[in-house]
């Protein structure tokens, strides 16, 4: 990754030196120059994004050569996050604590500015590539911003895909909210646009601007809120009977833990929308691991990431590897989903098969793995197009899966559990 940085640097020092406000800065014998991040660089994580980065009169600002050591949680803990740390509390009550910790904090133009007003249409063009580069690089769950001019700016050009807005009325005045997709070349990344936190808007409406961007995603990313981990601990403490492995239910969440000599380990966290068995099952966890005689690092590693769904875990039982009556494409394909018995289960299989029968990147072949997830027209005609003895590759694959998507293997949770077994 510090190759792709140190890129992403020279093209921001290329395209500041060409930019407008540069030549804006020269006229008022301002040194105001660019910036990439102000936090350090995490993948797969909330990246927050602004419009650009504010500069003071007469401060001199040095181009940024290195990434911060710093993450968002070190910098709101020394008070260095300026108006955003109003926001950190916030993303508190939607959040895990490990999501709000590592959040990048970046913006959409890279060049220092007094306001915002003096970033031209054309510095834009020239940062959008650069900006587009980044969130590359970073790969990020969603994106989060708390500007208005971003915000009509994406819109406005067309930037943003599946776009919902709301007006919520504050005293006499409306906040203006709005979430979509981030139309980033063949990718796409979820986007949120907030009130800024320094914008005078009531609490009440706060609180519908952020239960509109984010009350629907909490609850399917099987996480139980802070709340419910603090309880589930303070259980812990005082259950001096726990048996080695089990589950552990609070209202909709459960923790499954393990014992490891006086340490309790935590495998994972999940939260459900309603108490239905067939969306959640408490307390079967121990149950279904002791239906297995002996257990491998694989056998964990199905069932920490499949649990609590019994009927998906029974697959690599019951389900026979090699059925002749299964679409063949070559030995390849079953060696790759050897480990979980000829089944297509986790992104990482996905990716592989990807690659080796479109013969593509491992990069193309993680966006073509999201784009499949999604019901992207242009991936799926391209497995229906790649034909193996009269059947189409996107057959084989869906005859493979259990259900029509694949899932992020959950290795620690496995390592955890295998250890402890």
């Amino acid at each position: 990754m510090e190759k792709e940085i140190q890129k992403l640097f020279n093209l921001t020092k290329e395209a500041f030196e060409v930019s407008d406000i540069k030549k804006t800065a020269n006229k008022i014998s301002e040194e105001w120059n660019y910036s990439l991040t102000s936090t350090k660089i995490s993948k797969r994580n909330n990246v927050i994004v602004g419009f650009n980065w504010g500069a003071e009169s007469g401060a001199e600002y040095k181009p940024q050569v290195k990434i911060p050591k710093e993450s968002f949680g070190d910098m709101y803990r020394n008070n260095e996050l300026g108006s955003f740390q109003r926001i950190y509390e916030p993303l508190k009550g939607f959040f895990p604590n490990e999501d709000i910790e590592n959040c990048v904090q970046t913006n959409f133009c890279m060049f220092r500015s007094k306001s915002d007003g003096q970033i031209s249409d054309s510095d834009l063009k020239l940062s959008t590539p650069i900006f587009n580069k980044l969130i590359e690089v970073l790969e990020p769950i969603r994106l989060i911003s708390f500007s208005s001019r971003l915000r009509d700016y994406c819109i406005e050009n067309n930037l943003c895909s599946d776009i919902k807005t709301v007006n919520i009325p504050s005293n006499k005045r409306s906040v203006n909210v709005a979430k979509g997709d981030l139309k980033l070349g063949i990718v796409e990344v979820p986007i949120y646009f907030l009130p800024h936190p320094n914008a005078k808007f009531t609490s009440e409406s706060r609180r519908k601007a952020w239960g509109f961007c984010f009350d629907d995603i909490v609850k399917p990313n099987n996480r139980a809120r802070e709340s419910h981990i603090k309880e589930f601990y303070a259980d812990f403490k005082t259950n001096k009977t726990a048996q080695d492995l089990t589950g552990f239910k609070e209202g909709y969440g459960q923790v499954i833990y393990a014992e490891n000599g006086n340490r309790k380990e935590l495998i994972r966290v999940m939260h459900s929308e309603s108490d239905n068995s067939k969306h959640f099952v408490f307390g079967g966890f121990k149950k279904q691991l002791d239906a297995y005689d002996e257990i491998t690092f694989d056998d964990a590693l199905n069932l920490v990431t499949l649990y609590p769904d019994a009927s998906w875990s029974d697959y690599f039982k019951e389900y026979p590897f090699g059925n002749p009556k299964l679409f063949k494409a070559n030995l390849k394909l079953d060696n790759l989903l050897k480990s979980t018995n000829g089944l297509l289960v986790y992104h990482h299989q996905m990716e592989q098969v990807l690659m080796e029968f479109l013969e593509c990147s491992s990069t193309d072949a993680k966006i073509l793995r999201k784009e499949f997830g999604k019901k992207k027209e242009r991936v799926l005609n391209k497995l229906k197009q790649r034909k193996f003895n009269g059947v189409s590759l996107f057959n084989i694959l869906t005859e493979r899966m259990i259900c029509d998507f694949t899932f992020p293997a959950n290795w620690k949770g496995a390592y955890l559990l295998y250890k402890t077994l």
